[in-house]
C-alpha cells in the first residue's frame, strides 16, 4: 500500500488526539474499488460500472480481537500492517471486461457501496487487466493477504 490513508480519515484521527473529538464511528461496511489512474485522498479515477464492474465487499470483524475477515495486526519497526484474511472478490467481467480492458493499478476502500467516502487507498503490485470472463481476486491467507493496509 503506497497512497495511505485519505484527508478524510486522517482529520477525523487527528480531530480525535487533538481536538478530544469523540472517536470516528467506525465503517458498518467495507467496499473495495478499482482505479484505472491514481485515485489521490478522493477516490477520484474509480473505473465506470462498465464490462460488469461494481464494488467487492469484506466487512470489517466486530472486534479488534476478533480475526473472522482479516488477520491480526502486526508490526515491523515503526510500520504496523493488517491484511485480508478472507478473498476479496469481484464480479466476473462481462463483456469489454473492467476498464474496457485496459490497466488498473490502484485499489480504494469505501465507507459504503454508494455515495460513500473513500477511507484508503494502495497501489496494486504491477497493474492488473481483467478481461471478460474473468474474476479478480485478491487473495486472502492466515499469513497475510494480498490487500495490506500500512500506517507508520
Amino acid at each position: 500500500m503506497a497512497l495511505g490513508l485519505s484527508n478524510n480519515y486522517e482529520q477525523r484521527v487527528l480531530n480525535y488526539i487533538f481536538k478530544q473529538t469523540a472517536p470516528p464511528t467506525p465503517a458498518s461496511e467495507l467496499w473495495y474499488g478499482l482505479n484505472g489512474s491514481t485515485p489521490g485522498d478522493t477516490g477520484a479515477s474509480e473505473i465506470a460500472a462498465t464490462g460488469g464492474y461494481a464494488r467487492a465487499g469484506l466487512f470489517p470483524d466486530a472486534t479488534s480481537v476478533s480475526h473472522v475477515r482479516y488477520n491480526a495486526i502486526t508490526t515491523s519497526g515503526d510500520n504496523s500492517r493488517i491484511t485480508n484474511l478472507l478473498d476479496i472478490t469481484f464480479p466476473q467481467a462481462t463483456t469489454g471486461g473492467f476498464n474496457a480492458g485496459s490497466a488498473i493499478g490502484w485499489w480504494t476502500v469505501w465507507d459504503g457501496l454508494t455515495a460513500a467516502n473513500v477511507i484508503a487507498a494502495g497501489t496494486i503490485t504491477g497493474t492488473v487487466v481483467v478481461l471478460e470472463s474473468n474474476t479478480l481476486k485478491f487473495a486472502g491467507s492466515v499469513s497475510g493477504g494480498a490487500l495490506s493496509f500500512d500506517v507508520d
